[in-house]
């Protein structure tokens, strides 16, 4: 066996996974989880990662804050082209939205979309009186990203139509089938209604991106003492220029009818502005 000199400096699998974009990463990273699912399931015959991180809605259950997130990293196994599609948009709009917003700033977006997808899912398991229904997949927080990136590029071309096109065909869709799918009562609704509060949840963060200042706001408190210390300045630089206006009305009359021809609140105005200007004796 023949080693070339270079081989020495081939980065390894685990540094050219480090060299990976974070989307890629979460991307690859969704896929192998779901092949562990799924091996899983072929050794045991049941679901039991499926279980372990799966949401129900369960106000008893101390788990239920953790799965608000790990619910995303296992998928259903009766319909794999569910992962791959998931791993697929956000490939391709996860890298686009980094590009433009950073890194954090995506992943943020997803895992803030996973989160309300989540609560949406379980608002409408409580209200409907459900609550059986497992919730499986990482949809809301790839909606999220999809929603985003397109109110922030809405004209980038993706499968050769603009973004924001794409992604109105997507929403729509998934309100059309959650309209049919509450009238007639089937448990797929759930899926939809997680999808609809991670494309709520991009929808906000992608306007905020596109309309925010880059610099943190100030609170409450720190704006009321800006617009205080605003009002006061403008205040003081109406009394300046009333106070000069005034001087020049009192010395244009000086200049033409003399000093005798002052009133006494005009001779104290002018005496208290010449002593204010004149130096203090030490």
């Amino acid at each position: 066996m023949r080693f070339d000199e270079s081989d020495r400096f081939a980065p390894s699998v685990r540094e050219r996974f480090a060299l990976l974009s974070p989307s890629t990463r979460l991307s690859l990273g969704l896929c192998a989880m779901f092949l562990v699912q799924f091996f899983v399931f072929l050794v045991s015959g049941g679901d039991p990662v499926g279980r372990f991180f799966g949401l129900r809605v369960n106000p008893l259950d101390w788990s239920v804050p953790y799965r608000l997130f790990t619910y995303a990293l296992v998928h259903s196994l009766e319909d794999p082209k569910h992962i791959v599609l998931n791993a697929l948009t956000l490939y391709f709009v996860g890298n686009l939205l980094e590009a433009g917003r950073g890194p954090k700033t995506t992943l943020l977006t997803f895992w803030i979309g996973v989160a309300v997808g989540g609560i949406f899912f379980g608002a409408w398991e409580i209200a409907r009186g459900a609550g059986l229904s497992p919730l499986y997949g990482a949809s809301a927080g790839v909606y999220a990203v999809l929603v985003s990136a397109a109110i922030s590029f809405p004209n980038v071309t993706l499968l050769t139509i603009p973004l924001w096109i794409f992604t109105i065909i997507f929403v729509a869709l998934d309100l059309l089938q959650f309209a049919f799918s509450a009238r007639l009562g089937g448990d797929t609704v759930v899926a939809y209604i997680a999808h609809i509060g991670g494309a709520s949840a991009g929808l906000f963060l992608g306007w905020r991106g596109v309309h925010d200042s880059p610099f943190p706001r100030p609170g409450l408190w720190a704006r009321w003492k800006e617009a205080r210390r605003a009002a006061r300045e403008r205040a003081e630089d109406e009394r300046a220029r009333e106070k000069a206006q005034k001087l020049d009305r009192i010395l244009e009359k000086i200049h033409e009818l003399g000093l005798a021809a002052l009133t006494e609140e005009e001779s104290r105005f002018l005496k208290a502005g010449s002593k204010k200007n004149s130096p203090a004796e030490g």
